[in-house]
């Protein structure tokens, strides 16, 4: 990915400034509760901290926005135990979800067809859960997915390109340890 690219995204895009910020300099700042630090651009690209620009973060953002207004206007009830980042949490399950859809979306072996994601998660519940086409159809919401694929969620593993938006605002709204057991490469030291 082209650096000056990623600058021009990170400067354009509200959601990407949230957690970025870009300098002119081919620097970015990567944004922390605990204040800001800068690495050089190329150095994130290399690490592949940068590799989820377009995806993963975009989707993450998505997940928690939704889940921040279902709180705001009522729609989702608050957690009483919870005081602060539940929407960070809720996002979490959807954001799974997401993933666990797009790694079925990315095999290839059927050529005669490219599923989306709704149909990717609808024919998981055919294959494996024994559902019929007319009964996994009826899902449409992401809330019911979510509940029927649980077991699948909390067995399923975030890759690091996947991990990291989470990681980046769990750490910030003090969820992160809760979050970490769901990473292939915990890093419960902060």
């Amino acid at each position: 990915m082209d650096p000056e690219i990623c600058c021009e995204a990170v400067k354009k895009s509200a959601r990407l400034r949230r957690l970025f910020f870009a300098c002119d300099s081919g620097v970015i700042g990567v944004r922390r509760i605990c204040g800001s630090f800068l690495i050089p651009l190329e150095k994130a690209l290399e690490a592949g901290h940068m590799n989820y620009v377009n995806d993963h973060y975009s989707e993450w953002i998505a997940a928690v926005d939704k889940h921040e207004a279902e709180i705001k206007n009522g729609t989702a009830p608050r957690w009483e135990e919870v005081r602060n980042g539940q929407h960070v949490r809720m996002a979490l399950g959807t954001y799974k979800l997401k993933c666990f859809a797009a790694r079925i979306c990315r095999d290839k072996s059927a050529t005669w067809t490219r599923l989306d994601n709704l149909d990717a998660l609808r024919l998981h519940l055919i294959n494996k859960h024994h559902w019929t086409l007319a009964e996994a159809r009826q899902v449409e919401k992401e809330e019911d997915f979510v509940f029927l694929l649980h077991e699948e969620l909390l067995e399923m593993k975030l890759t690091d390109d996947e991990a990291y938006p989470v990681r980046q605002w769990s750490i910030q709204f003090g969820s992160h340890r809760e979050c970490e057991q769901h990473f292939e490469n915990p890093k419960l030291e902060y």
